[in-house]
Parts: C-alpha cells; structure tokens; sequence
C-alpha cells in the first residue's frame, strides 16, 4: 500500500526527532497524565462530557486491524542505533482500547541492568500491551492525534537462577499516538518507566523528578 509523500515525511521526522532529542521533560507528561483520566471514560459518550469536542465518528474511524513494526533504540557499549522489527499487529476496538502484540520481549529489556534478569526476560514470549486512548485532536482531511494509557506488560513465570520470578514493566503515561488523515497509518510511542519483581520496584528506568529519554521509547508504525 501506498502513502503520501506528504506522510510519509511526517512519520520520519517525527521518529528522527525522537532518535536525534537527548530529552523529554516528563514535567510535561506528568500535567497531560494529571487531565486524560478525567475524560477517558466519556471519550465514545455524550458530546457535551468531551472536553475536546471531538466527533465520536473519528474513534470509529480508527477502528479495525493493523500490521506493522516496532522501533526502539538499542545502546551497546555507548553505541546507539535503531533496531526495526516487522510483524508487530494492532487492533482498535469500538470501546477505545489499542491492543498491540507482537513486540519481542527483548525490546521491552533494553534497559534493565541486571544481565540475569534481561536475558530470562528476553527469552519469554511476546507480550501484548493494552492501553485505552482518547483522542485530542482531529478534523477533516487532517491527521487523529490522540494519547494512550498503557496497563503494565506482564512476564509471568520468569526462572533467574535457581529462582523463579514474576515480572512486569510499567509504562510513563501518557503515550503519544498519531494517524493519517486516512486512518490507514497508525503510529504509538510507549514510555517504558519501572521493572518489577513480584511486586516489587527492581529498577526504575528514569525517576519522576527526571527526564524521560529516547531509550525509553517503543514506537509502533502500523497500517490497514
């Protein structure tokens, strides 16, 4: 399938910019996540409860099944590049929900330190990630900008060492999401935050009183 050239200029840039930025002010993040929850719920509902007075015909719009890639920037021994990884799926359902599947765990271990725990991660299966979203932005012939709100990914079962563990990954929130004015391209960064070991914080990838990075960063590119 073909896009416009016009799309896909957007898309490079917009992900060059994420390669090329060194920071994130997660202050930013913190004030958007502070205001989405109160209009998550409402977001398919009446009008007049949307504070964005976005047209719930455009989340019907995105509604359907995706395929595509995940990116995300791997750093070894200071070096940093861009690893792409094709078979990734998303699905939009009519209740506002992104399910994205096919992202191998190995990404979601990029940044944990302990060498035991990133190997035993990175061997599970692919997890899903879940996140209901709401729309910000959006009009005639004009892109969908929209924010997500990812649950926790889950690594059940884990064995390190003699020992076996569960783990999970908790995202920033928001994420930032984006579609062609067609609805044909979707594209989804996920913030990774904090590693936890049956419950309990392991790592945190970035403090809350400091920047978000673009290591942190999973973008998913998918199309119709």
């Amino acid at each position: 399938m073909q896009y416009s050239a016009r799309w896909r200029i957007y898309i490079i840039n917009h992900y060059k910019h994420q390669i090329k930025m060194k920071k994130i002010k997660y202050l930013s993040l913190f004030l958007i996540a502070g205001l989405f929850p109160f209009v998550l719920s409402s977001c398919l509902g009446d009008d007049d409860d949307n504070p964005f007075k976005i047209d719930p015909a455009y989340y019907r719009s995105m509604v359907g099944n995706y395929s595509g890639s995940v990116q995300y920037i791997n750093t070894v021994d200071e070096k940093s590049e861009v690893v792409k990884v094709e078979g990734v799926s998303m699905s939009i359902t009519a209740d506002s929900v992104i399910r994205v599947a096919g992202i191998p765990a190995e990404a979601f271990t990029k940044n944990i330190k302990d060498e035991a725990i990133k190997n035993a991660i990175a061997a599970a299966p692919s997890p899903a990630i879940k996140a209901k979203f709401v729309i910000y932005s959006a009009g005639a012939g004009e892109n969908i900008g929209f924010v997500a709100y990812p649950e926790t990914v889950e690594f059940k079962n884990i064995t390190v060492g003699e020992a076996t563990h569960d783990y999970k990954i908790e995202f920033f929130v928001p994420s930032n999401g984006v579609t062609n004015a067609a609805v044909t391209l979707a594209g989804v960064e996920f913030y990774m935050a904090t590693l936890y070991e049956d419950g309990v914080e392991k790592q945190r990838f970035a403090t809350y009183s400091s920047d978000v990075t673009e290591n942190l960063t999973l973008y998913v590119e998918c199309s119709k």
